[in-house]
């Protein structure tokens, strides 16, 4: 996972991360994203990945009760943000109260630590996570407030699937490195680099329509749409011709073509079922690719959506979530 800078997030700009979302769901011109992001977070609590043997000792962790997902918020009710801190907390082999959150519970287990004979330190036998590092796109940036929009789903933890609560993190830019076309039954990936030289903003919040936060740095123009576009909403979008923006190759954000063949307005995240027609983008990638997801989607001159989800049995086609249920979550995340 790349480094994350840390002070970066929460205070310095807490002032204008209040600023920038009062305004976000009432957007009606943003600028459209479709350049690579690299997104770096730590997560608010240790993500609980799985539980590893002492050598002849069972896992106390597992003998507890702790499931994959679990998030490991404190211990004794002191808050542990790291392994250092959690180890630290460990380290006198007394018996422990983890506090927990699994999914929308909060949990106590108790949990004795066993002394790990290969090195003599007291350990509760947990595979834990701190955060997690990736590329995808952006998707839009709101001009007036700084507000944007990323990826169109959630950051997950790669091994237990869960949802990453964030703590803090940083919008780097993201540098294209090479292309994995996709193919039917096996996703392709557009394959980066986090530019850490080059931190773009905050990340506030992970949520099921994506990440978002404030642009800190001047970075948000587009080339395609210097002045902006307006949003629509998807009661008024209609089945038919529409287009995506993406980076797949060193010229940066392009428009191609694609089918809207259906649309749900009253879907979560799946607001619409999309397809790509374009020659040129099916010759790179094969349609929708890992690291595509938040692709800005737009339908007649209007930002729609943001691609979140390829279908690996049929590559060319995938889901898009709606522009509004992005900025409604922005909006909720503000509260």
């Amino acid at each position: 996972m790349g480094g994350i800078r840390r002070g970066l997030c929460r205070t310095v700009f807490a002032a204008a991360l209040l600023l920038a979302l009062s305004g976000a769901a009432n957007a009606e011109r943003l600028i459209p994203g479709g350049q690579l992001v690299g997104v770096a977070v730590r997560s608010d609590g240790l993500v609980y990945v799985g539980a590893t043997d002492l050598k002849k000792l069972p896992s106390p962790a597992r003998l507890a009760g702790l499931k994959s997902g679990d998030i490991i918020r404190t211990v004794d009710g002191q808050t542990v943000s790291d392994t250092q801190s959690l180890g630290e907390r460990l380290a006198a082999g007394k018996a422990v109260k983890l506090g927990v959150r699994r999914g929308e519970r909060e949990l106590t287990f108790d949990v004795q630590p066993q002394r790990d004979e290969r090195d003599g330190v007291y350990r509760i036998g947990a595979w834990v996570r701190e955060g997690a590092a990736g590329i995808g796109t952006l998707t839009y940036v709101d001009p007036e407030t700084g507000a944007y929009g990323a990826l169109g789903h959630p950051i997950n933890d790669s091994d237990s699937g869960v949802s990453i609560p964030v703590r803090e993190g940083v919008l780097y830019e993201g540098e294209l490195t090479g292309v994995v076309r996709g193919r039917r039954g096996v996703p392709g990936a557009l394959e980066g680099e986090i530019v850490e030289q080059a931190p773009l903003g905050t990340i506030e919040w992970n949520d099921d329509t994506g990440i978002g936060g404030v642009f800190v740095r001047a970075a948000a123009g587009s080339a395609l749409f210097p002045d902006g576009i307006e949003t629509e909403s998807a009661s008024r979008v209609k089945t038919g011709r529409g287009q995506l923006i993406a980076t797949v190759d060193e010229n940066g954000p392009k428009l191609y073509d694609i089918d809207i063949l259906r649309v749900d307005a009253n879907a979560d995240t799946r607001t619409f079922q999309i397809r790509v027609t374009d020659e040129a983008l099916l010759k790179i990638t094969g349609g929708i690719v890992q690291g595509m997801s938040g692709s800005p989607v737009i339908q007649n001159g209007k930002l729609i959506g943001a691609v979140t989800h390829v279908l690996v049995d049929d590559p060319t086609r995938g889901f898009a979530v709606g522009i509004e249920r992005m900025l409604e979550t922005a909006k909720a995340e503000a509260a």
